[in-house]
C-alpha cells in the first residue's frame, strides 16, 4: 500500500512539472521524509521483524511456491532467505516470521500454520488424567499461558477444579482452575497456537549462546524448549525470573571468559568446572573409603597375628607343663 502510495505521489508530480507547474516545497520535503521513514521502518524490520499486529495485517498475499506470504516479494538475500514450507506451498523470508530467525535452518522447515501444535479443545480437558505434582500448561486470570504444576486436586460431585502454580512466580499467584474450562493444556502440547503467534513471552528460551549490538541495540542469540531454530532477542524479551535467571548467567560467563583472557589462562565451562569437581570430590571420597578398607583390613590382620601368638604361647606353656610333669 505505502508503494502505491508513493508511485501516486510521484506520478502527480510528473504530471505538475509536465504542464510547467514546479513542485512546491513542502511536497518536495513531505516525499523525502516518506523515503526516510521508508528506510527506517525497512531498518528496524531488518533487525527486530513484524509485530504480531503487522503479521496479521501483512499476510495478504495467497499461498504461491517462491513468494513471501508476509510481504509478496520473491527476493532472497542472505541473511533473509526465503525459506519454502516442507508440508504447503507457502514460504516466508526469514525476517517476515513473527520470530525472525537468525540462521536457515538445516533440516526440513515448516510455517507457522503447519508446525502448528496438535488440536485440543475442552472435551479432551475434561479427561485429562490430574493428580499432585502433574505438569501442564495453565492460563492465568489474565488470559496469559504459563508452565504450571497441580498442588491439588478437588472433586465435587462430577466437576474437577485443581490447584496450580505457576512456574517462576510465588505462592500468592497460585490460581484454581475447573476443569473443563478452556484452561488447562497437557505439557507436551504447549500453549494454544493463537498464543504462539501473539505473545512472544509464552516461548520458553532454553540457552543464551551469543550477543550482538544493532543500532545502539544489544540482542542476545537465543534457542527455544522443543524448537531447533535460535533467533535475536532484545533484552525487553527476557521476562520472568528464569529468563532473567538466564540472561545472569551468560553475562557471568561473558565476564569469565574476558577474565580469563585477560590472564592469558584457558576458559572452561562452569558446567565443566562443575563436573570435574564433583568428579574430584567423588575421587577423595572413594580413596577414603580404600584407606579406611585398609586399616579395617591391617587392623584384622593384627588381631589375627596377635590371636596366633597368644594360641602359640599357650601351646609351648603346656609343652613345658607335661616335659616338668613327666621329669618329676
Amino acid at each position: 500500500r505505502r508503494k502505491a502510495m508513493r508511485e501516486g505521489e510521484e506520478d502527480s508530480a510528473s504530471a505538475a512539472i509536465a504542464d510547467g507547474e514546479a513542485a512546491p516545497k513542502d511536497v518536495v520535503d513531505a516525499e523525502e521524509a516518506a523515503g526516510q521513514d521508508s528506510l527506517n521502518v525497512e531498518s528496524a524490520h531488518a533487525s527486530a521483524g513484524p509485530s504480531d499486529e503487522q503479521m496479521v495485517q501483512r499476510i495478504e498475499w495467497p499461498a504461491e511456491r517462491g513468494r513471501c506470504r508476509a510481504c509478496g516479494s520473491c527476493d532472497s538475500r542472505p541473511g533473509n532467505a526465503l525459506l519454502q514450507c516442507a508440508s504447503c506451498e507457502s514460504a516466508f523470508h526469514m525476517l517476515c516470521l513473527c520470530r525472525p530467525l537468525a540462521e536457515v535452518p538445516t533440516s526440513d522447515w515448516h510455517c507457522p500454520t503447519c508446525d502448528a501444535p496438535s488440536a485440543w479443545v475442552a472435551s479432551d480437558e475434561l479427561s485429562m488424567p490430574l493428580e499432585k505434582g502433574t505438569k501442564l500448561w495453565a492460563c492465568d486470570k489474565k488470559g496469559l499461558w504459563g508452565e504450571a504444576t497441580v498442588l491439588k486436586v478437588l472433586v465435587e460431585d462430577t466437576m474437577r477444579r485443581v490447584t496450580i502454580t505457576f512456574k517462576g512466580f510465588s505462592k500468592k499467584f497460585n490460581e484454581v482452575i475447573e476443569v473443563g474450562a478452556s484452561k488447562l493444556r497437557p505439557r507436551e502440547l504447549g500453549p494454544p497456537p493463537v498464543c504462539i503467534a501473539s505473545d512472544a513471552a509464552l516461548y520458553v528460551m532454553e540457552a543464551i549462546h551469543e550477543m550482538r549490538k544493532v543500532g545502539g541495540r544489544i540482542e542476545y542469540l537465543t534457542s527455544w524448549a522443543g524448537y531447533t531454530d535460535r533467533t535475536w532477542e532484545p533484552a525487553r524479551n527476557f521476562i520472568g525470573e528464569d529468563t532473567q535467571a538466564l540472561l545472569v548467567k551468560f553475562k557471568r560467563r561473558q565476564r569469565r571468559i574476558e577474565a580469563c583472557a585477560e590472564a592469558g589462562i584457558e576458559f572452561v565451562e562452569e558446567e565443566v568446572l562443575a563436573a570435574q569437581k564433583e568428579a574430584l570430590v567423588a575421587q577423595k571420597k572413594a580413596a577414603k573409603e580404600e584407606l579406611a578398607a585398609q586399616k579395617e583390613e591391617l587392623a584384622a590382620q593384627r588381631r589375627a597375628a596377635k590371636e596366633l601368638a597368644k594360641l602359640a604361647k599357650e601351646a609351648a606353656d603346656a609343652s613345658d607343663t607335661e616335659e616338668d610333669a613327666k621329669t618329676v
